[in-house]
């Protein structure tokens, strides 16, 4: 279902030559102007989301474990609804020609080699990752929130994405679970990373 509704929006935004959009579930969805701070989480976000792509990517291929195929292709889906935004908005597109692995802005350099090194140390860690980095994503996406206006297209794209991430992490902590292990939250606060787990 989240995949399907990722295409739907992000085709329903590429071909909609008008300023509003509609949707069954949003009813009214419109473009607004946007501010610098706005634009500059929009950017962050399309390359933080070409992170979790080669993350997981990476991890599919050293493990074979079925969520991180899954999961890879959805943040495609994820990275390229920011990409119809950056292309609405006029804005720079940070991964216009990405190269896995290879980030423009360097937290997100260093943070990409920091988790595959975590990461190669057993599928155990690699699930544990991958569930940080869904927290850290929706930290991120919650701060570009706060930022949007509420009936926009960005709002709308943004809480999609929100969701998707928290479908992520039941997913993979599921994984962990089922091996007899458990995660604590680094980046979200206990009763947040609990809500998400029991929706």
């Amino acid at each position: 279902m989240e995949k399907t509704v990722l295409i739907i929006f992000t085709l329903a935004l590429m071909t909609s030559g008008s300023g509003q959009y509609r949707f069954s579930e949003t009813g009214n969805v419109s473009c607004f102007e946007i501010s610098e701070q706005t634009a500059g989480y929009l950017q962050f976000l399309r390359e933080e989301e070409y992170l979790a792509h080669d993350v997981y990517n990476h991890f599919f291929l050293k493990y074979g474990l079925k969520p991180f195929e899954n999961i890879q292709k959805s943040e495609l889906i994820h990275t390229s609804a920011i990409q119809t935004l950056l292309e609405r908005y006029n804005l720079a597109d940070p991964s216009e020609s990405h190269v896995m692995g290879i980030f423009q802005n360097d937290d997100l350099q260093h943070l990409y080699h920091d988790l595959i090194v975590r990461g190669a140390k057993s599928v155990i860690e690699a699930l544990r990752v991958s569930i940080y980095i869904e927290e850290q994503d929706i930290k991120d996406l919650n701060d570009a929130l706060k930022t949007a206006d509420e009936g926009s297209d960005i709002y709308f794209v943004l809480n999609n994405l929100k969701r998707a991430s928290g479908n992520h992490i039941r997913t993979f902590h599921s994984h962990l679970k089922g091996r007899g292990y458990d995660y604590n939250p680094s980046v979200l606060g206990e009763e947040e990373f609990q809500i998400i787990l029991q929706k």
